[in-house]
């Protein structure tokens, strides 16, 4: 069995991919006694590695990320995530996927069936390289997670915004969440959706996501690590957008809604 977690960064896929790990699938080689803190995020390097290739020519990173290109890698081995609100250019990365050879993805797909039969893989930037994916896997398990916008805006920071990064945070969201939403669709009912805050609220999207893995899950949640939870007297956006950028967003959301209650 192979298992993709699909979601973007700061959306509770880490998360997701720690309790398949402990239930049973394996999903990276990573130094457990590190906390997600400590940058262990659950990600499997080769995936990560892979990932980064295909956006690299399509993205333009943020002014941080470029001058820490070369830094050390962090405690857990990942190179510094300072991409993860790059702007990627969708039009680039379309052509980029149509024509990147997926041979590299398969390789490492047979190595691991062979190393582990039953493992998966997490990574946020496969919302946006999923297509290279899809046609390099074997049958596929596709576990989606997503965050309310408003959660995913507080976690960034937004308090302290500037213009530009708010902008970078809000383009990285939709594209990320349309993209998941268009493989979504791809797939024909064959995934299973949950929803970040839900799953730290009760039992029922462990159920369903244990259901579909055909796994009893290990709970590795955490109350201290669900940051910039929203609460229901939330009425409105912790920042102002354009009317067009609510409707776009809240149409996303909706779509994954509408996903995960099938």
């Amino acid at each position: 069995m192979i298992v993709c977690v699909l979601g973007m960064h700061k959306s509770g896929t880490t998360l997701v991919a720690e309790m398949l790990h402990h239930s049973g699938v394996h999903m990276a080689d990573v130094p457990e006694h590190l906390g997600y803190d400590a940058s262990n995020t659950f990600e499997r390097h080769e995936t990560q590695a892979i990932n980064r290739d295909l956006l690299d020519d399509v993205s333009i990173p943020t002014l941080r990320a470029w001058l820490k290109r070369s830094a050390e890698p962090l405690a857990a081995g990942y190179p510094l995530n300072a991409d993860s609100i790059s702007i990627v250019l969708r039009g680039r990365l379309r052509d980029r996927l149509r024509t990147a050879s997926v041979d590299p993805l398969r390789t490492l797909a047979e190595r691991l069936d062979d190393r582990h039969g039953r493992w998966g893989f997490k990574d946020p930037r496969t919302c946006l390289t999923y297509c290279a994916w899809m046609r390099a896997l074997p049958d596929h398990r596709v576990v989606a997670v997503y965050r309310p916008f408003d959660e995913v805006l507080t976690r960034y920071g937004v308090e302290w915004m500037s213009p530009v990064r708010l902008a970078r945070v809000v383009h990285s969201y939709l594209l990320h969440n349309e993209m998941l939403v268009e493989h979504l669709a791809r797939r024909s009912g064959d995934h299973v959706v949950v929803r970040y805050d839900e799953v730290m609220r009760d039992g029922d999207e462990l159920a369903r996501l244990s259901e579909y893995v055909g796994l009893p899950l290990v709970d590795r949640r955490e109350p201290t690590m669900y940051r910039a939870r929203s609460t229901p007297t939330d009425g409105e956006l912790p920042v102002r957008l354009p009317r067009a950028v609510v409707d776009r967003v809240r149409s996303v959301e909706a779509a994954l809604d509408a996903h995960r209650s099938r």
